[in-house]
């Protein structure tokens, strides 16, 4: 279980096991989890889920 915060200046955290997909669209970064709920996510954000799904890919 992973959690990222999912905007730099709020306390909303996301656990990245139960992302189904990232992208970005407009210059706004968005992720959707299992349930279908979509989330607007910080760049930073983005980063730490994809090196997150990089280190559990290996």
């Amino acid at each position: 279980m992973k959690l990222i915060r999912i905007i730099d200046d709020a306390n909303n955290y996301i656990n990245a096991d139960f992302l189904v997909r990232v992208w970005r669209e407009d210059n706004k970064q968005y992720c959707q989890l299992v349930t279908g709920t979509t989330y607007q996510i910080s760049k930073n954000a983005l980063i730490k889920i994809l090196e997150y799904d990089k280190e559990t890919s290996k």
